[in-house]
């Protein structure tokens, strides 16, 4: 018999047996699919129970009841949880972890608001954004929370006020322009925080340092861009090395953003709502990822790329070997 884990890797098992017993695996198999209580598992004997077993021991069998959690808003999340824990943790104490993290998200337009409305999501605990802009007609096409009630008004106060009404966690607004001058401060307002996203890899000198700051307080961040996500930068001197290497391996993405550099020059901002939608999804499974410890966090090691051109998300893992300066 073959047997096939498909998350959260890919794995397959070979379980070999004599013929004769193929009948009491088949009620077993169908026993697991149907869905057994204490009780029911409790009966398997003979070879159905050393089959029992090993899939207990593999994590292959989930023990959730979901029934008795109707109530938590976070039930289906935690379903998914539970498909990936091949521990003998509860899938529970995983949307804990979540509750107990802080991030702080730097900017409430197109990507800030998304990232900060998936946070809320999933469950993260205390999400801080820090904007000074207002609300304008144009970004209501790509920032979904906002109406046309809210023109004029300041972004973090509208996105708390819409998110908080969730009552899934709480989103708190600081209004201000976040620099390296005052990044200390506005983190010591936020007191514990898990991770920083918002922003790319830094594409000038005033971003840089503003990371820098962030960074030699250990605090890691997770690079986001309109096009991009990651690296994990947990190290000042990560900035210049991933800079460099993302350089190279994303060229077409370089000169993208090179291009949008001179079109800012002119007041244009190219931004595309599907897009968006694609990196920040992306971006707040990473933050997911790390805070529980479930799969891999591939921007732990690379990034993704969204190809402005033909929608395609690409990967790239930094390799041993690979030649960073």
């Amino acid at each position: 018999m073959t047997l096939y884990e498909l998350i959260p890797v890919k794995r397959k098992w070979q379980l070999s047996f004599d013929p004769s017993l193929h009948a009491d695996v088949k009620e077993l198999m169908e026993s697991i699919a149907r869905g057994m209580d204490d009780d029911q598992v409790a009966q398997v004997q003979g070879f159905a129970r050393k089959v029992l077993e090993f899939l207990l021991n593999k994590g292959l069998i989930s023990s959730m009841d979901s029934s008795e959690h109707r109530t938590n808003p976070f039930l289906r999340q935690i379903e998914v949880f539970d498909s990936w824990n091949r521990t003998d943790r509860s899938p529970f104490c995983f949307q804990e972890l979540l509750t107990n993290a802080s991030i702080l998200v730097i900017g409430a337009g197109g990507v800030g608001s998304t990232l900060v409305s998936l946070l809320c999501s999933v469950g993260i605990g205390r999400v801080f954004c820090v904007d000074f802009d207002r609300i304008e007609i144009h970004n209501l096409a790509r920032q979904a929370l906002y109406t046309q009630a809210d023109l004029g008004k300041f972004k973090v106060e509208v996105l708390a006020q819409r998110c908080n009404a969730r009552g899934l966690t709480v989103v708190t607004p600081i209004v201000e322009r976040l620099t390296s001058e005052n990044v200390g401060r506005v983190l010591d307002q936020c007191g514990h925080v898990t991770a920083v996203t918002g922003l790319p890899l830094p594409n000038n000198e005033s971003v840089r340092r503003l990371y820098v700051q962030i960074l030699a307080r250990g605090i890691p961040i997770l690079c986001v861009g309109e096009h991009d996500v990651g690296p994990f930068l947990t190290r000042v001197d990560d900035i210049d090395r991933y800079s460099e290497w993302a350089r190279r391996a994303f060229q077409l993405a370089s000169l993208w953003a090179e291009q949008r550099q001179f079109k800012a020059a002119l007041n244009k901002h190219p931004s595309y709502a599907p897009g968006i939608a694609i990196v920040c999804a992306t971006a707040v499974d990473q933050l997911v990822r790390r805070v529980t410890g479930l799969g891999e966090v591939a921007t732990a090691r690379g990034f993704y790329s969204l190809d402005p051109v033909t929608g395609e998300l690409k990967r790239k893992l930094l390799r041993e070997g690979d030649d960073l300066p």
